[in-house]
């Protein structure tokens, strides 16, 4: 009978089909991660705006299927959160009016820094408003220190 055709179904196909697909795919995973690594550890406006993005999307992500993970084991799930946190003891710090009259430039939270162009957390709000401006107290209170920086004004 003549195989000529038909190939030896018992014979062995070479490894090194599957091994240089491997070290090819490892390769690619290498220099993206690389890639990433080189954006997260350089300052600029560019990777700052990917940053931001990468950091966006896995976040948005993440928190939708985390989200619906919840409510699928769960149904209950959205008032059990509400009651948690709608409790009079976990409301989170809210002002009725700002301490000065002017536009809020930069909220509190992550941000990038315009002095030094790194991302970090800004612990407060920063108001801009005329020079000599008077400034009431939000909340009762003891003024521990008063001082002038060059970075925080």
């Amino acid at each position: 009978m003549n195989n000529a055709y038909y190939p030896n179904p018992y014979k062995r196909k070479a490894k090194t089909s599957y091994l240089k697909k491997l070290s090819m795919q490892l390769s690619i995973v290498l220099m993206i991660l690389l890639v990433l690594i080189l954006l997260k550890y350089t300052s600029g406006k560019f990777s700052a705006g990917i940053n931001e993005k990468l950091r966006s999307t896995f976040y948005s992500d993440m928190t939708n299927k985390t989200e619906d993970a919840f409510k699928n084991m769960n149904p209950n799930f959205n008032e059990k959160i509400k009651k948690i946190f709608n409790k009079p003891g976990n409301s989170s710090f809210k002002i009725d009016f700002l301490p000065v009259d002017g536009i809020v430039t930069c909220e509190y939270g992550k941000r990038i820094n315009p002095v030094t162009n790194n991302e970090e957390i800004h612990t407060g709000i920063d108001i801009d408003s005329p020079e000599g401006k008077n400034v009431e107290a939000v909340y009762d209170g003891v003024i521990e220190k008063v001082m002038d920086d060059k970075f925080l004004g």
